[in-house]
């Protein structure tokens, strides 16, 4: 029956919600739909097919599609997650929209993260405009998440998240826009009020309102690696009426390549590729997308630079280079720091966390080119070293190579069977690709780990957390799974 009916089901939920399901995952899908199946009492699994092909008309089958959807799209994301994105917006595309409206007498900006599965993207959005706009009172923002897990968006609309979701996220940060919970972080009122969530599939023609009209940045990231093409084709369109002349689009480092995007001219930058929609009485020739990555500019991207000092690199030692790397860093001069980790490495090529950095550096300007080549370099030198790995993954997970990063996290295993955020990274990605049994395995090694470490000890690579913090967190996702913890027996 699972062969027989795996073909309908999958071509239905292409049709309906845009979702490609591969016939190897034909296994996972037929359990999920039994459990539905079973919840709403039918007598067999084609019952469940025609009642889900009768049509969204009727309430009840559009509520079950949502339950069916919640089932199969399971979400994961963080705060800033994609720094290189963030940080073209930060520097380049907000201060473009800044200026065409700050003359207005009513001056507006209008923001859509569409997939924005629990709205961590939609309230980074949020804390990025609180930052940028100058006199924010004085305008009009409207920042719109949708998704079509509806558990997802009542988790967006809570606003209370763990410190898993701010893995990368610099500690000042969360405590000016974060109170704590007993949960963990809620997100602070002036941030939930610019902010409004609603259930929505994406296929389906959104209701054609104010919501979803004159928007100035859309965010679509790690949404259409799950599309078939005419559901790609479907959401272009969507997003293409829905922008301002001159709005931006903003998608997944590699989500649209091979992608009819006519409608859309092309900006590069080194940080991404984005999508502009032409005016109105400009025709715009349709480009051809040939590369997964802009080819990075010398600059690296940063405006301007200050002029570097002309120091002799026999004046310096490795050591003193480093800790005026990890300076210049930490004060964002990017463009000073690639300059000093290149004098460290030309001092010492062998300097894995020179590599490290200089690779980091890269990875946070969105110059993911760049970052994998340092990364591999420092891997030729190094190659049982795990750190260029997990940069490695998280650039993979980024551009939505969901099979290259779970490939490198399993070698981070291997190398150092102790990685515990290897472990808790890897149960994620499982989790995302609906794989439960897995994920629950591999938080079950990370808190088997931490239960043996010291709980003041701070965990790399971030090293953001303790062995206290993760240790609550992992129990508390095992015990959304029903799955008893030490601490609860």
């Amino acid at each position: 029956m699972q062969n027989t009916l795996g073909l309908p089901f999958s071509q239905l939920i292409a049709r309906t919600l845009g979702l490609r399901v591969d016939a190897k995952d034909w296994g996972q899908l037929w359990g999920k739909i039994k459990t539905r199946t079973t919840a709403l009492s039918l007598p067999s699994q084609d019952s469940y097919y025609q009642f889900l092909a009768s049509g969204q008309g009727s309430a009840s089958v559009k509520a079950e599609w949502q339950e069916l959807a919640s089932l199969i799209t399971i979400g994961e994301s963080y705060f800033l997650r994609d720094q290189g994105q963030f940080g073209l917006l930060r520097r380049t595309l907000l201060p473009d929209l800044i200026h065409r409206q700050q003359t207005h007498p009513h001056p507006s900006l209008r923001l859509w993260s569409a997939g924005c599965s629990t709205g961590e993207e939609a309230y980074s959005l949020a804390i990025l405009l609180r930052e940028v706009v100058p006199n924010l009172s004085a305008w009009s923002i409207s920042i719109l998440g949708t998704d079509i897990n509806p558990a997802a968006i009542d988790r967006a609309e809570r606003g209370i998240y763990s410190d898993w979701s701010f893995r990368l996220v610099d500690q000042d940060l969360r405590q000016r826009y974060f109170q704590p919970h007993r949960e963990g972080w809620e997100i602070a009122p002036e941030l939930r009020d610019m902010v409004t969530f609603q259930v929505e599939n994406l296929v389906q023609q959104p209701d054609s309102g104010k919501l979803h009209s004159n928007i100035d940045v859309i965010l679509c990231r790690n949404v259409f690696i799950y599309f078939d093409p005419a559901a790609i084709a479907a959401t272009l369109k969507t997003f293409y009426d829905a922008l301002r002349p001159d709005g931006y689009l903003i998608t997944g480092h590699t989500e649209l390549q091979g992608q009819r995007i006519h409608l859309f001219a092309v900006r590069s930058f080194s940080e991404s590729i984005v999508y502009q929609k032409s005016p109105a009485d400009e025709t715009i020739p349709t480009p051809e997308l040939k590369v997964a990555l802009p080819t990075p500019a010398p600059t690296i991207g940063l405006e301007t630079a200050a002029p570097l000092p002309s120091a002799k690199v026999e004046d310096k030692t490795p050591e003193t280079l480093f800790q005026q790397l990890e300076s210049l860093v930490a004060q964002q001069s990017y463009s000073a720091a690639i300059h000093t980790a290149r004098t460290l490495l030309l001092l010492e090529p062998q300097h894995l966390r020179g590599h490290c950095l200089l690779a980091q550096i890269y990875a946070n300007l969105g110059d993911h080119q760049q970052a994998v080549m340092v990364c591999q370099q420092a891997l030729q030198f190094h190659p049982l070293s795990v750190e260029p790995c997990y940069l490695l993954a998280q650039i993979a997970e980024e551009q939505g190579d969901v099979e290259q990063a779970m490939q490198l996290l399993r070698r981070i295993i291997y190398l150092a069977p102790e990685a515990v955020m290897a472990y808790l990274e890897l149960g994620s990605l499982h989790q995302r690709l609906g794989n439960e049994a897995r994920a629950i395995r591999n938080w079950r090694s990370a808190l088997d780990l931490l239960h043996h470490m010291p709980q003041d000890r701070v965990i790399e690579p971030q090293g953001t957390f303790t062995v206290k913090e993760l240790q609550t967190q992992v129990e508390k996702s095992l015990q959304n799974y029903g799955i008893p913890t030490l601490s609860h027996l």
